[in-house]
């Protein structure tokens, strides 16, 4: 099982709880993991990484019939960003995704390890510090599987660190103290505020 460190920006992170997906579905650890098509070089170590994943579970031979077969039916961890936007019910929800690969490592065990740039671990108020559109490093491990007779290659989410700060996804920007009007002091009488509706 490798393991691989991926530079990116977050999305649609749930990394405070455990959140269960479909009706039947376990509860997970998740997060989008976003970088740039052209970022060859992660990339080609991701690439890499479920090959030889692959070929380790399952002999190298039919391994490349594996991949297309996985890409064919949207079973690839690696994804295709413009893919998504184009499939997608809602594509305005996936904007961002335009120009980047994704790949969406879960872990239904036990929570992630969550640090800071220090590398202190954060145990607390998780969703502001590690929120979508902030730069992370992940830390994943790649390993083959078999279940009820389908093959495949998967991502684990077992580390991820805040590396900064970024515009927020999703429309949870934060005004500055400048877009804000200053106003004078002023002292409301007795009767004014008694007028006030409250």
């Amino acid at each position: 099982m490798a393991k691989v460190l991926i530079k990116g920006r977050l999305s649609y992170p749930q990394l405070h709880e455990p959140r269960a997906y479909g009706d039947k579905g376990d509860e997970v650890y998740s997060a989008d993991i976003l970088f740039s098509k052209t970022d060859n070089e992660q990339c080609d170590k991701l690439e890499q990484a479920i090959r030889e994943a692959g070929e380790e579970k399952f002999g190298g031979s039919n391994m490349s019939a594996l991949i297309e077969r996985m890409k064919r039916t949207g079973r690839y961890p690696l994804k295709d960003g413009d893919q998504k936007i184009s499939t997608s019910l809602k594509p305005e929800a996936y904007e961002v995704y335009a120009g980047q690969y994704y790949i969406t490592p879960k872990n239904k065990k036990v929570r992630p390890r969550l640090v800071d740039r220090h590398v202190q671990e954060v145990t607390e108020n998780i969703q502001e510090v590690f929120y979508s559109g902030c730069h992370v490093n992940a830390i994943i491990s790649v390993y083959a599987y078999t279940f009820q007779g389908t093959k495949g290659v998967t991502f684990t989410l077992t580390g991820v660190q805040f590396v900064k700060d970024d515009t927020r996804w999703g429309g949870q920007l934060r005004a500055s103290s400048s877009d804000f009007e200053s106003y004078e002091e002023e002292t409301a009488s007795i009767d004014e505020l008694e007028e006030m509706p409250f």
